[in-house]
């Protein structure tokens, strides 16, 4: 069955979200995109969960093809507070240097961040997933062409799947990290 999130397909919708982001304790997002054939990836998709803030927790995804400027989304996650989360955000990190010249703020990477906990680095996200909440994430859709429109039900709940478990990670790993006394290693890694 179908996860109940908002789609945002234009720029209004998506400056009403990035309205709704402001002020949220902990944004987590992940992004689809397209890297063959381009000098730089094609973003294609982006997923968004948050909680904390004034409306409410959100789950979203952001199609950024019928979008002019995603660079409202990208400044909320540079400008604000909140604990931006994401795994293995390389590419993240990278849409959002490109478009506004400036990495999302307070960045905790998941990936990295188990490192800290684990021998086991790079750990793709289902493995820390599995590993630290004993869930399995749905990675049915992995050979999709995220270009291509319109994007099923199953797409998009696969794409979810890569923001769901992201808050309970960054509680289970916080907890560990604090645990073995290497909160200062972590905040100097991701520096």
């Amino acid at each position: 069955p179908a996860v109940s999130h908002e789609t945002i397909l234009s720029d209004e919708a998506l400056h009403d979200l990035c309205e709704r982001l402001a002020g949220s304790t902990r944004i987590g997002f992940d992004t689809e995109f397209v890297s063959e054939d381009t000098f730089r990836p094609e973003l294609c998709l982006v997923q968004v969960i948050a909680e904390g803030g004034p409306s409410g927790d959100i789950l979203a995804v952001i199609d950024p093809q019928p979008i002019d400027d995603m660079a409202p989304f990208w400044r909320v996650l540079s400008d604000g507070d909140q604990v931006t989360i994401a795994h293995a955000a390389r590419e993240e990190i990278n849409f959002c240097v490109h478009a506004i010249d400036r990495p999302p703020a307070n960045l905790f990477d998941t990936q990295l961040a188990a490192a800290f906990c684990s021998p086991e680095y790079p750990a793709a996200y289902s493995a820390v997933v599995q590993r630290l909440l004993s869930k399995r994430p749905n990675k049915g859709e992995q050979r999709t062409d995220w270009r291509r429109r319109p994007l099923s039900d199953a797409q998009i709940d696969y794409a979810l799947e890569d923001v769901r478990y992201l808050f309970p990670l960054h509680d289970k790993i916080m907890q560990r990290v604090r645990k073995h006394g290497r909160e200062e290693w972590l905040d100097t890694e991701t520096d």
